[in-house]
């Protein structure tokens, strides 16, 4: 009978970009692969064509899926780890469910970085009922009932891949970048953008995201109201449309230069002005200069332009490239935000690397406990020709299958195994003979008696005392007194 259970399957992120890394904001994923057996159940490829709409347009991508508490805490989850969502409906095309994926623009640098060591695993709930095939080890999954949501995680597993990526990371910084360069281009000359993983963009995405930490959690120890956090919400996005600008034009090549290149040195040429040029004439009057007191006891004074009665007003001109110095906060803030991204990139490489182990350990002991299985009947059959008690028959059966040999592709070393078994039995046999060869049994004993072939009184006693220090050894070897009794009775 089928029966409701919580499903996940996981995909590695290198696999899934196709052999490329990620980097944009919007990819074609495959969420799962049909007709394979997952970790919580084979997947037929007819029951996903059907049910392929609970993963739908919208659904949220998270970082990590929730540990207990949290399920139990805040189910809906933080939307501090809301890294992106689905942009459109999974559909079943080839081999799979097929969606595109669209991640936030503040963690897609995130998700680019790590994109080597991370995974996509769903988390959905369904009906399983058990196999009938033979073919099939394990549940099927006969319907997929609700989808959670389609979230990155550290330990990969198996079942699809990213097959196209759609949309740059840059894509609405750059529109506005675009817009922005064509109203300082003349008339008639072509303004060209290439859109890069850039310094002007990983600065936005960057600010970005330290304010809306710092803001969510003002909200969250309720120091904001939810207005308040709306509010601030616009008001970032206004701001960073303003700082898109004001960069496109004081200094555009931000926009061109990848994060780890160096900046390009100024060409001394080009740092002299038109005014400068030899033979030039100034087109109006020139200005009186005000020099700056240079004397020991004033103040030094930067110099000053006027302006003559009736003429424009001056404007001081900025030197070509300069730009305002960051304060103190605004440093520390970034560097702060530099050895975040390196912590959280640090700990997601070590975390993946305990799943890898973990994962690893878990198929040594499931390749071990199926070699035991294998190995059993070749025991069972060995033991049972041996010549001794059938309590020592099971206690070499025991100590046989408590270790078996394994070859280099994890399978029962089936020679070793029954060189093995006969070394156990060898040395079983041994310390039984020694056993009995101590209480004397195997003498010759009362020859020439005439005792018409009734044993005497020495002989039972003989008897009786190998029957007891049989039965104290097999208790010393970790039999109880009743089994050791029987073995002692049933010995050879």
């Amino acid at each position: 009978m089928p029966e409701q259970q919580a499903l996940t399957e996981r995909v590695p992120l290198a696999e899934a970009a196709g052999g490329q890394t990620p980097k944009g904001r919007r990819f074609r994923a495959r969420i799962i692969q049909g007709d394979i057996q997952g970790s919580s159940g084979f997947y037929p490829a007819e029951m996903l064509k059907r049910d392929a709409g609970v993963f739908r347009e919208g659904l949220p991508v998270f970082l990590d899926h929730p540990g207990a508490t949290e399920a139990y805490d805040r189910p809906e989850r933080s939307v501090r780890d809301l890294a992106g969502r689905l942009a459109t409906t999974a559909v079943y095309e080839g081999d799979g469910l097929y969606a595109d994926v669209e991640v936030y623009p503040h963690w897609a640098p995130v998700i680019e970085a790590m994109s080597g060591d991370i995974g996509m695993s769903i988390r959905a709930s369904g009906t399983v009922e058990a196999s009938k095939d033979e073919a099939i080890r394990g549940p099927i999954v006969t319907a997929l009932t609700e989808a959670a949501s389609v979230d990155f995680v550290t330990a990969a597993g198996a079942g699809g891949k990213i097959v196209a990526l759609l949309e740059s990371a840059r894509a609405q910084a750059g529109d506005l970048l675009r817009k922005a360069t064509e109203a300082q281009t003349p008339t008639g000359q072509k303004a060209e953008v290439e859109e890069a993983r850039n310094v002007g963009h990983w600065l936005e995405s960057r600010i970005h995201s330290l304010f809306t930490q710092i803001a969510d959690d003002m909200f969250g120890e309720g120091q904001l109201t939810r207005d308040e956090r709306i509010a601030l919400s616009n008001a970032i996005g206004e701001g960073l449309t303003a700082f898109n600008a004001v960069v496109a034009e004081k200094v555009p090549h931000l926009y061109e230069r990848d994060i780890y290149d160096d900046p390009t040195p100024p060409d001394p040429a080009t740092e002299v002005s038109e005014g400068d040029q030899p033979g030039s004439e100034p087109d109006e009057e020139p200005e009186q200069i005000v020099e700056a007191d240079t004397t020991d006891t004033a103040p030094s004074k930067v110099a000053v332009i006027e302006n003559e009665p009736g003429s424009s007003p001056a404007v001081e001109n900025e030197r070509e490239g300069e730009m305002p110095e960051l304060n103190e906060d605004q440093a520390r803030e970034l560097e702060e935000a530099r050895k975040t991204l390196e912590a959280e990139k640090a700990q997601a490489l070590q975390e993946a690397a305990a799943a890898k182990a973990e994962a690893e350990k878990a198929l040594k002991e499931a390749a071990r406990l199926r070699a035991a299985e294998a190995a059993r009947p070749i025991a069972v059959q060995m033991v049972t020709q041996a010549d001794m008690p059938a309590a020592a028959r099971v206690r070499v059966l025991d100590e046989a299958l408590r270790q078996v040999p394994l070859t280099e592709d994890n399978k029962l070393d089936e020679a070793g195994f029954k060189a093995r078994v006969d070394q156990l039995v060898t040395a079983e046999a041994s310390y039984l003979a020694s056993l009995a060869e101590a209480a004397g049994v195997g003498q010759v004993r009362g020859l020439g008696e005439s005792t018409a072939g009734a044993a005497t009184e020495q002989e039972r006693a003989n008897t009786s005392l190998i029957a007891t220090q049989l039965e104290e050894a097999y208790v010393r070897r970790g039999m109880t007194p009743e089994a050791a009794k029987l073995a002692a009775a049933g010995r050879p």
